[in-house]
Formats: structure tokens, sequence, C-alpha cells
């Protein structure tokens, strides 16, 4: 308690602590911005189409281009805002966005994976949303505390695009929606995984964010309340940290990948002829 009173004590001196009347317009925004209605749908599913356009040109300008147009961040903010206030309300709100807007994202992408028969393997762009690693989750960590802070601060609005750009939300799933249009369901998972972690961390900085800036609870947490907070921030550091340790690693099973030998020659160039792949 000493050490808590002492952080606590330490933060109110150096973080500029938000107002009162701040703190009710931030929850009035969260709570009208992370429902589920038309225009929430709408978006989605735009950036999700997007997405795995973007995904499936080999093209990184598209695929920022959707991250900015994807609605996900707010509800993940208003889980964060929930959780430390201990608000059921908002919390089922910004659950039931969350759950929707990621089942809408993968039927769309996996939608646009059949309506593309061009697509026969996994393009660059899909491959990098593979798997999650540790510096994905650093990179959410901190994504997670430009958002919730930027939105406690009406001057630092315009900061919300960049965070968007730096949280990978829709690019994984639109990924693991067009690997189970093709049947790669190893890609299908790795991805999901990470939206999955990403998603948590977010939640997770949003927390420490908004606690941070003067955001306190109505009533104290119990001890199975941090007892399942401090184990689930566990996992997701122990999965993150295990998976950036094991090795990449690719596994033929006697197939080529379609359009491997044509690669290989015309990077051979006139001058050399390629005689078989082994």
């Amino acid at each position: 308690n000493r050490f808590k009173a002492m952080v606590e004590e330490g933060l109110l001196r150096a973080v500029p602590q938000i107002k009162r009347e701040d703190r009710v317009a931030l929850v009035d925004r969260l709570q009208s911005n992370a429902a589920w209605n038309f225009d929430f749908l709408t978006l989605m599913v735009l950036a999700t189409i997007m997405a795995a356009i973007g995904l499936i040109q080999n093209s990184a300008a598209v695929v920022i281009g959707a991250m900015l147009v994807a609605p996900l961040m707010t509800p993940l903010l208003g889980l964060g805002l929930a959780l430390q206030q201990g608000n059921p309300v908002l919390a089922r709100l910004s659950l039931r966005s969350v759950v929707l807007g990621v089942a809408v994202a993968l039927c769309v992408g996996w939608g646009v994976g059949l309506a593309t028969p061009d697509l026969d393997e996994p393009t660059r762009q899909m491959l990098a949303r593979g798997g999650p690693g540790f510096l994905d989750l650093v990179v959410a960590f901190a994504a997670g505390l430009a958002a919730a802070y930027a939105s406690s601060r009406p001057g630092l609005i315009a900061a919300l695009p960049g965070v968007a750009i730096a949280a990978a939300l829709v690019p994984p799933i639109a990924t693991s929606g067009l690997a189970l249009s093709q049947g790669d369901f190893a890609l299908a998972i790795g991805a999901f995984l990470l939206f999955g972690i990403n998603m948590v961390t977010i939640i997770l900085a949003a927390v420490t964010s908004l606690w941070a800036v003067g955001f306190r609870g109505s009533k104290p947490m119990s001890r199975w309340t941090v007892m399942a907070g401090s184990a689930v921030i566990a996992a997701v550091l122990a999965l993150g940290v295990y998976l950036t340790l094991q090795p990449k690693t690719d596994v033929l099973d006697g197939k080529l990948p379609a359009g491997l030998a044509i690669a290989v020659q015309e990077g051979l160039g006139t001058n050399y002829t390629l005689e078989s792949l082994a």
C-alpha cells in the first residue's frame, strides 16, 4: 500500500491530471462512438475491403489507409475505461462492438479472398502479419498508451490517426479471412493471434494510461480482479516472448508453392536455365 501511494503521488506530480468535466466528456464520447450501429458497420466493412485488397496487391499505402478508416480503436479504449472505472454498461457496449466488428471483418476478408481467383498463395503483406512477436507487443502497448492519453486531452486528438496506423487491428483480421479462403489455417490462426494479442495489450495500456491521468474506479478492485488481471498480463507477455523466440521455419510437404519455378527462372535472367528445384 505504501508503494502504491508513492507511485500515485509521483504520478500526481509528474503527469497532469485531467479535470472532471474532461473526464465526463471522454466517457460520453467513448460511449457514443463505441456503440454498434450502421456507421460502425459501414466503416468496418469498407476498412476490411481496403485492407484485403491492399494485402492482395502488396500495397502498403492501401493497408495504411484501411487502418485509418477502421473504427476498432474506440471500443478498445472504451473497454479499457470500463475496466478502470468498473463501468459494466460501457464494458458491454464496447465488447459487443468489438465482437461484432471482428466477426464482420473476418467474413468480409474471407469473401474478398473467394472473389479473387488469382490469389493462389499468400502475399508478402499477408505473411508479414502471419504471427505475433514481442516487438508487436511493445508497439501495441505504446499505441494503446498514446491513444488513451491523446483521447483524454482535447488538444491532442490530432495524434489519433498516427496511433491507428501503428496499431495493427484490421489488417491481421483481413489476413486471417484471406488465409481461410485459401485453406491456409496456420496463417489464419497466426494472423488472428496477432490481432488478439494486440487487442489485449491495447486494452491493458489504455487502463494504465487512463489511471495515470486521473481516472479512478468508484470502488476498489477486489483481490480476485487484481489476480485475474495480473494473470492475463503475464500470459500475454509470456506468449509474446515465446513466439519471438520460436524459430521461423517453413516446411514443404513435397509440393512446391505455385509460381516458384517461374519466379526463380525470371531472377536468373537469360544467361542461365533452371533445370529443377529440389
